[in-house]
């Protein structure tokens, strides 16, 4: 599916580095596209940390994708999130140094990935393998082991083939574990029976169990090994674990509050020191790995940790994956200090909810209760504006009709009025409890505004303010209101459970049209985008509906030719309509009868969980749950 972009440049925004690249044109023969721009790094929610030695590799659970960054500067090399890797919730991340290895926890499967060209080799999969959403891996260069729900599993590095399933129920292997190499055995972490587990890597024998009441421990958080020690990590006791890697015995127990230790979950270390991220406290705590002794406790505005969950040291460098901002910090082995701070935070994109884009403007709402305003010019941030300067708590969905920006608010039921040039607030409107609690759709014609909750549809005078109509869902039939678009003259909204289009008279609310699910192939519509007398509806079930409003005719598309994945947005303009694959990262172009175009995919888009689509002046806006956006041609 992955197919390359033809048309002209392309834009991923997020913060402040840029990665060019010449693009062959598909539709071409012979032309060249110009580069497209990757600004920023698209984390979204990063989980696990991996080194091939030159290259450091960044798992991302909500953007199924992985990062991959230059060592020696921190530099963006690329984002993979192709679907042709598989990624189903990357968690953990594990290197040979000539491949990475990633265990994706939704997919119950393993990405094999070459270290040298990024290129995926195989998914691996299936139920010989035994794994139930796999969450630690480690290799040893000629075989894979993977912790799952109840069982580890070995595979063989070189052909990805099944070797062993360890699963006997007297080792009670919990649903989380921990493994680690120490160059000549495979150490488990049982956090059920508090225990280590000694493997044999030639033969996947258990050698050797190592309880934790005799051995410093309560609870395996993480392991880690230098080659000569065992270091267990146990956030019960808030304490490190240290043992001797060649018999198993405790050499000393590293506790106190001079480590600063406070929810401990990952541990890393460089054979001269120990480095424990804590994410209670949003600390990193350092260890002298000789004496054991506290070296610092990194924490405090200058390092910006938040909520730390992966940690890694190649001697050099000290990465720290930030879960909660997204973001990974980079420390001075040596010397402690914070060398940079890697995230898209300069736009401030995050979580992001919908977007909105005028002839200037492209408008993104985030769920860090701040709104993004770009310059799509340029693609230059204009600002990161706060939602309560806008008098609002959570704003959510977001329209423009290109003199005015609006903005209803999740919590508070506000709608903001805000000048499209001046990017100043207008008006907030507040609607009284019962009318738009939890909205969810906002669309307007330029007279009117029409914000949308589960239940209700509330019509509201743009010129006064004052609320005209409130429309209750259950007078179209039953089931919540999901999407809402305006043709001009006309409101259109889907229904779940009575799975239909909804048409009504924009001027007065009056219903003009129902077409029902039976007939059109509606199956709990997602989205909507109305385009003259065609109404595209994205369906759960990987379809779309099209629908001509004037005839009343329709077509379901479907098929493992469009590459449907779990589509979240829907766009349309001319002569093209285009559909977000959330799951598949990446976008179905469809000609307006329907017929199959293309589907963009590819590292150089930077889709991470593409989620919301809106097109305007020749350009088609894309917001990535990895935190960026994707400006791509529309021509």
């Amino acid at each position: 599916m992955k197919q390359a972009l033809r048309h002209a440049s392309t834009k991923i925004l997020v913060a402040t580095m840029i990665l060019t690249a010449i693009i062959a044109s598909a539709g071409h023969a012979g032309a060249v596209a110009p580069p497209p721009q990757v600004l920023g790094w698209g984390f979204a929610h990063p989980a696990g940390i991996a080194t091939t030695g030159s290259h450091t590799w960044v798992t991302n659970e909500d953007g199924n994708s992985v990062v991959e960054l230059d060592t020696a500067t921190g530099a963006l090399v690329q984002t993979l999130s192709d679907s042709s890797y598989g990624f189903s919730v990357p968690e953990a991340i594990t290197s040979d140094s000539a491949h990475v290895w990633v265990a994706n926890n939704y997919g119950n499967s393993i990405t094999e990935i070459d270290a040298a060209t990024a290129s995926p080799i195989r998914v691996i999969s299936g139920s010989i393998y035994n794994m139930s959403h796999p969450n630690s891996i480690v290799s040893d260069g000629s075989h894979v082991w993977v912790a799952s729900y109840g069982s580890i599993t070995e595979i063989d590095a070189a052909t990805g083939s099944f070797t062993k399933s360890i699963a006997d129920q007297s080792y009670g292997f919990p649903s989380q574990q921990s493994l680690t190499f120490d160059g000549t055995h495979i150490w488990a972490g049982n956090s059920k029976s508090d225990s280590l587990l000694e493997i044999d890597p030639t033969t996947g024998n258990v050698l050797t169990t190592v309880p934790g009441s005799t051995h410093g421990f309560s609870a395996v958080s993480a392991i880690t090994s230098d080659s000569t020690h065992l270091l267990v990590l146990d956030s019960n006791l808030n304490a490190v674990a240290e043992l001797d890697a060649s018999t198993g015995t405790l050499i000393r127990t590293i506790s106190g509050s001079s480590y600063g230790f406070s929810s401990p979950g990952a541990i890393s270390s460089d054979g001269s020191h120990i480095w424990v991220a804590n994410a209670r406290n949003h600390s990193v705590s350092e260890i002298d790995a000789t004496t054991g002794a506290a070296v610092r406790i990194i924490t405090g505005a200058p390092y910006p940790l938040s909520t730390p969950v992966a940690i890694l040291s190649d001697g050099a460098h000290v990465w720290v994956a930030n879960q909660t901002s997204s973001s990974v910090t980079e420390i001075d082995a040596a010397t402690g200090v914070p060398l940079q701070l890697i995230s898209g935070s300069s736009y401030g994109i995050k979580m992001p909810y919908a977007t909105a884009v005028d002839a200037k403007h492209a408008w993104v709402t985030n769920g860090n209760n701040t709104i993004t305003e770009i310059d799509t010019a340029t693609g230059s941030l204009v600002s990161v504006h706060s939602a309560a300067s806008y008098g609002m708590i959570l704003p959510t969905a977001i329209t423009s009709d290109g003199v005015h920006v609006w903005v209803v608010d999740y919590v508070s039921r506000n709608v903001a009025e805000i000048d499209a040039t001046t990017s100043l607030l207008t008006r907030s409107i507040h609607v009284k409890s019962g009318l738009l609690d939890f909205a969810r759709a906002i669309t307007s014609d330029g007279h009117h505004v029409w914000v949308a909750s589960p239940s209700k549809l509330v019509e509201i005078s743009a010129k006064s303010g004052a609320v005209l109509t409130v429309i209750n869902s259950k007078s179209f039939g039953p089931g919540s209101i999901t999407s809402l678009a305006s043709s001009g003259t006309h409101i259109w909204l889907t229904l779940t459970s009575s799975n239909a289009l909804v048409e009504l008279n924009s001027s007065n609310g009056a219903l003009v049209h129902k077409f029902a699910a039976h007939r059109f192939g509606i199956n709990n519509p997602t989205a909507l985008a109305v385009s003259g007398s065609s109404a595209w509806i994205t369906n759960s079930n990987n379809t779309i509906s099209e629908i001509n409003t004037a005839t009343g005719s329709s077509g379901v598309f479907s098929g493992p030719g469009y590459g449907f994945d779990e589509p979240s947005a829907i766009a349309t303009a001319g002569t093209h309509v285009w559909v977000t694959n959330f799951l598949g990262n990446s976008v179905t172009e469809l000609n307006q009868d329907g017929s199959f175009d293309q589907i963009l995919s590819g590292n150089n888009l930077g889709l991470a969980g593409p989620a919301c689509a809106s097109v305007v002046a020749g350009e088609i806006w894309i917001t990535n749950q990895g935190g960026s956006v994707t400006e791509i041609p529309a021509t």
